[in-house]
This record gives structure tokens, C-alpha cells and sequence, in this order.
């Protein structure tokens, strides 16, 4: 696929482009069409760089939006995203000032707590220490996102963020001693939940050294967010694995007007800032780190886009 936007700088270090799927045919069976797009994003993409799918109500087409951190470094992801583009879809570049116009879905000034709600892995510290984290489908649920955000009020944005991530040795560490824990628990007690949960490490430990990434799934709103949206968007992600007991997320809103000008730098920069947090650094790490097939099962394109244009795209 032939791709070349136009770059627009929009702060320092952001360079962006803005494209709308434009089209789409029935995908059968279960997969991930994004993959070779999100692994090559994680292993080839420029640093400093992201990629972002955003999902908007009144909108009714999806948005790609592509971010480096110098223009050159933005026509590079850009390349890259026309060549890996799953060929169900196709991508309607914007121009300039159509790319300024729909950067901002509308004014972040007053948005308050309320209005934002972010959707993360969930991480806890066992009675040993040991972390303990939910893993997220490796296979997109057959729940469409665009018709469920068609529910939300017209003002409703989704945000799935990507970034590369750097996989420092004190998170390897963790997650080597945790895979060693597992063996020696199955030793002694055989559980089919341990079982799973050693899987799931083993797959994080062959993936993340390879391909690790950020992934963010932000909710934001121009009016509190509805009652029990962001359950539904996170049931329709990281919605339980088969055999797993509990859900594999928690939603997570900002604390204070800080938090909240960090969380919409996602929206107006294109830049996950580092909100929400807790007193364990590591753990909070590893609740957006993810390897690039659960990623790629996140980041989700729409199976048809016939069904957004109809039931979309509200005044």
C-alpha cells in the first residue's frame, strides 16, 4: 500500500500524521491481522515513536495515527504502516489541516477526572512477593468496538496506544524468578491454574526480549464518561482468558489535575505519560508492558467498516 501522509509538527519532538480506514472486508475465523504490523512497529519502528487506533462515535470511521519524534522519523512509520497494513484495509490520508482538525476530537482545557478512564493489566504482589499478572487474550474476542462505542455518547474517544518499550533486566529478572517459583510450586501441587500462569510467563519471557511494547487503552470523554463503559471496553479486550478465573484488567482513572494533564497528552501529543501509579515502579511497569501478540489482539481493526459508517458518524 502506496502511504504518504502529511507530517505536522504539533509540539516539540511531535511530528504526527492522521489517516482514516477507508475500507474493509469480512475477516473469517479468529486472528490477528494487525500483528505484522504491531511486531514490525515494535522491532523496526523508529524510537521515540508510537502508533495509536482511535475509535470515535461521532465520527463513525476509525482514525491511524502515527507519531515521531522528528519528521523524518514520522515518514519512516509511515512507510513502514503502508507496507504492513493489514490488506483488509485501506488508508485515506489527511491533509494538513484535516490532520489539525481531527488531532483534537475537541477542547482539553476542562476535561476533568471523570472523564478519563484508562484500562491496564492487572498486577498484584503475591503472599511471596512474586508479581502476579493477569495475562490478556492472545486472540481478538468477536466483540466489534466500534458498534460497542457507538453506545457511548457522541463526545466518547477510545484510544489504543502503542510504543516501543525498552525490556530492562530487573523485569526479565522478575519474570525469570516467577517462571521458576511456577516449576517448583507443580512440583508439589499441580494446579491447572498454575499451569496457565507458567504458560503465560513463558511466552512474556520468549516475546518482550524480542518485541516489547506499551500498550495504552484510554477512554476520554468531553462530559463524564458513561456509566459502565469502560467495563465494557475492558471485558471486550482483556475480557477473561477460557479456564481463568477473574478478570485479566482494572480500570484506572487520574487522581488529580497533574494525572489528568498527563493522561491527554495521549490525545494532543500522542504520548503516553506516566500516571496512576502506585509505590512498586517494577509492577507498574508491567501493567502496559506487553509482548506483540497480546498487543496485536488489543489493537484491534474493525472486521467490516460498513457497519461504523451506517451506525456512526453522529452529530
Amino acid at each position: 500500500m502506496s502511504f504518504d501522509p502529511a507530517i505536522v509538527q504539533v509540539a516539540h519532538a511531535s511530528f504526527v500524521w492522521v489517516a482514516e480506514l477507508s475500507g474493509a472486508v469480512e475477516t473469517d475465523g479468529p486472528g490477528s491481522p494487525g500483528l505484522a504490523l504491531v511486531r514490525s512497529f515494535a522491532t523496526e519502528g523508529p524510537d521515540g515513536a508510537a502508533l495509536q487506533l482511535r475509535y470515535e462515535p461521532r465520527r463513525g470511521v476509525p482514525l491511524l495515527v502515527g507519531r515521531g519524534r522528528t519528521d523524518a522519523d514520522a515518514r519512516t512509520l509511515a512507510r513502514l504502516v503502508g507496507l504492513t497494513m493489514p490488506l483488509t484495509h485501506r488508508l485515506d490520508a489527511l491533509d494538513d489541516l484535516g490532520t489539525r482538525e481531527r488531532l483534537l476530537p475537541f477542547p482539553l482545557d476542562e476535561v476533568g477526572p471523570r472523564q478519563i478512564a484508562e484500562i491496564r493489566r492487572i498486577a498484584d504482589v503475591a503472599e511471596d512477593g512474586r508479581p502476579v499478572l493477569g495475562a490478556w487474550p492472545c486472540v481478538p474476542s468477536d466483540i466489534e468496538l466500534g458498534p460497542l462505542l457507538d453506545r457511548a455518547p457522541s463526545g466518547t474517544v477510545l484510544c489504543l496506544h502503542l510504543e516501543r518499550a525498552e525490556l530492562d533486566a530487573d523485569v526479565l529478572s522478575m519474570l525469570h524468578a516467577t517462571v521458576q517459583d511456577l516449576l517448583d510450586d507443580l512440583g508439589t501441587t499441580p494446579d491447572p491454574a498454575r499451569v496457565r500462569a507458567l504458560v503465560a510467563h513463558r511466552a512474556w519471557l520468549r516475546e518482550l526480549p524480542r518485541a516489547a511494547l506499551q500498550l495504552r487503552v484510554t477512554l476520554v470523554a468531553d462530559a463524564p464518561l458513561a456509566p459502565g463503559l469502560a467495563d465494557l471496553v475492558g471485558l471486550a479486550i482483556a475480557g477473561t482468558t477460557p479456564g481463568e478465573i477473574g478478570l485479566g484488567y482494572e480500570t484506572v482513572r487520574p487522581r488529580n489535575a497533574q494525572e489528568v494533564d498527563l493522561a491527554v497528552q495521549l490525545v494532543d501529543d500522542v504520548r503516553a505519560g506516566v500516571w496512576g501509579g502506585t509505590d512498586d515502579v517494577e509492577l507498574d511497569r508491567l501493567r502496559t508492558l506487553f509482548g506483540a501478540v497480546e498487543a496485536a489482539a488489543a489493537f484491534r481493526f474493525p472486521s467490516s467498516l460498513a457497519s461504523l459508517v451506517s451506525s456512526g458518524a453522529r452529530p
